[in-house]
């Protein structure tokens, strides 16, 4: 498959046959947990929100699409405006107010608050089309006040997310993916798995994986599970659906997958790359990937490396006859498929697994996009990666963390290198006065921009000490 030209992975409507002038993009997942509709996504990692992420699908062109963000800090939106990663004109700020419980944290629910309150706003977004990471009750009531529209039916959307009928997907439409069983409620696990065993003699170890999750926080780790007992399988599914879903549901009804690991028969895998495409009524445009940084099934960061360079094209040989299943299914919207890349050292052979859809903004978009944006102006090969870091709370921590940056601050007007404070958490401390950062880095090669965010993390540690 020849490498597909590298689009910029801002969320242009474009792709979508949308007018981006008449469009609204917002990452929106947390979810009324009333709504049996959703009961599916619940999450198990019910994060508190942290400082809106526009740098994911934000418009920095005149008249450009809006995004949809709350509990913004007015000085860092300026600084990402004064630097070219975004237009302040094309953000709806839908909350200031410092609340951050789930699910009162959800923009979709306080951009319907502020539809119904404010007149002025409502008309201002007349006719508007949205899309939504997981679209719900509150889109589809916002759409209907604004006489806008969804850019698809909500609850057709639901089973794009699901592991368990990606599975069944895959059966039907013969994509690649890893040895495994779909299983409806517990009670299921003892007949199904006994007879999954038989087959799959070679394999060292499973994992379980449940619907609801977030960053891996629904992934179980099965290690020499021919010595684990049915028994205790099922405790450690209990143990983590149980957060989330009553027992009898987990019992009868929860939906779950039992997968072999992919690291058999002399494979190892090499690269884990999340591959992004926009999937379209007739098209599927192949934006690009990048690789994603796990430990224990638990995603810590994405990354774009050399290695990753080397695995792009199999990954999206992998992925592509996945995204045209999903078109074909009905799926509208922006969506990262996760690719596992395996290779046989004796032999050089490479095989490669679907193993995780995400129809939504991923985790990985906010650096691919700016990848891309500095591929275009550059006209070379970028580099880059995303990871979390913690910063000190100060009396005023954002312009201490833009004083820490100097001169190494990404800059659209400059040679498009450096480091973006893409999120931070100044909303409620994760630790004793200490906030949550999460860093963008790109520079020409993978060296240079660990070097810049070695240094900068050792100006926070200096800074941690005084």
């Amino acid at each position: 498959l020849p490498r597909p030209r590298r689009e910029s992975c801002s969320p242009k409507a474009r792709f979508l046959g949308l007018k981006p002038e008449k469009t609204i993009f917002m990452h929106s997942t947390a979810f009324d947990e009333s709504d049996s509709d959703n009961i599916k996504r619940r999450a198990i990692n019910k994060g508190r929100m942290i400082f809106a992420e526009p740098l994911s699908y934000s418009s920095n062109k005149e008249n450009g699409s809006k995004t949809a963000i709350a509990y913004f800090n007015e000085e860092l939106l300026n600084k990402f405006e004064e630097i070219g990663i975004l237009k302040t004109e094309n953000i709806l700020r839908v909350s200031d107010v410092r609340n951050v419980d789930y699910p009162n944290n959800c923009v979709s629910d306080l951009l319907n608050q502020k539809v119904k309150k404010d007149i002025n706003f409502k008309n201002s977004i007349e006719n508007y089309t949205i899309v939504s990471s997981y679209l719900s009750k509150e889109d589809e009531e916002t759409a209907r006040l604004i006489n806008g529209n969804l850019i698809m039916d909500r609850k057709n959307q639901v089973k794009f997310n699901s592991k368990y009928d990606f599975r069944l997907m895959s059966e039907k439409y013969n994509f690649n993916i890893p040895d495994g069983i779909c299983i409806k409620g517990i009670d299921q696990l003892d007949d199904k798995l006994r007879l999954f065993e038989e087959k799959k003699d070679k394999a060292k170890k499973l994992w379980i994986k449940l619907e609801s999750q977030s960053s891996g926080t629904g992934n179980i780790e099965i290690n020499n599970y021919k010595q684990t007992s049915i028994k205790e399988i099922k405790e450690k599914i209990i143990e983590v659906a149980s957060k989330i879903f009553d027992y009898e549901y987990i019992k009868k009804e929860m939906q779950f997958i039992v997968e072999t690991d992919i690291n058999i028969e002399g494979f190892k895998e090499v690269a884990n790359i999340g591959v992004e495409a926009v999937i379209a009524e007739k098209k599927v445009t192949i934006l690009g990937g990048v690789e994603q940084e796990t430990q224990n099934g638990k995603y810590l960061g994405s990354k774009y490396d050399n290695c990753t360079d080397i695995y792009m094209d199999k990954a999206i040989e992998c992925a592509i006859e996945a995204f045209k299943a999903v078109s074909i299914e009905g799926y509208r919207g922006f969506m990262t498929i996760d690719v596992l890349v395996t290779k046989n050292e004796e032999t050089n052979e490479i095989k490669t697994y679907n193993i995780d859809p995400n129809a939504r903004f991923s985790a990985g978009t906010m650096l691919l996009k700016n990848i891309h944006t500095s591929e275009q102006h550059n006209n070379k090969k970028m580099y880059g990666f995303s990871f979390s870091n913690i910063i000190p709370k100060t009396e005023d921590t954002i312009k201490t963390l833009l004083e820490l940056l100097g001169n190494n601050i990404y800059n659209y007007y400059g040679n498009y290198t450096g480091i973006i404070p893409a999120i931070i958490n100044d909303l409620n401390e994760i630790g004793e006065n200490q906030y949550y950062l999460k860093t963008i880095v790109i520079d020409f090669s993978y060296e240079k921009a660990l070097e810049k965010y070695n240094n900068f993390k050792e100006s926070i540690r200096k800074l941690s000490k005084e």
